[in-house]
């Protein structure tokens, strides 16, 4: 492979942060280095800012993508970002230790 390029964008991802997506979803995302091995087969690399833009999950609470630098919370296909604003009970507005079934509920 002489060129390792952004299956977006097509910019050359040589030395750059890049996300591999699979297709089984946010568990198979990675974030790594460019110089590392070329991803197998069935996966899809982007550019950061591609994956922002297009692919990254969007939070439940604010509805914004989760960057590729951002903490993040995931329970059963359910996504938020890792902080008191948007991991928090819709009922209390605490900061939840553990998801929910419904994603509202809280440790209290």
């Amino acid at each position: 492979m002489d060129h390792f390029a952004c299956a977006d964008c097509g910019a050359s991802l040589a030395g750059l942060r890049y996300v591999v997506r699979g297709g089984g979803g946010a568990a198979d995302d990675r974030d790594r280095q460019a110089a590392s091995a070329v991803p197998a087969g069935g996966m899809a690399v982007y550019c950061c800012p591609c994956y922002e833009r297009c692919h990254a999950d969007q939070c439940g609470t604010c509805l914004r993508p989760i960057r590729v630098d951002e903490g993040h919370m995931a329970y059963d296909g359910l996504h938020w970002h890792a902080s008191d604003a948007c991991f928090a009970c819709s009922h209390c507005r605490r900061y939840k230790a553990t998801a929910t079934e419904d994603g509202t509920g809280c440790d209290a």
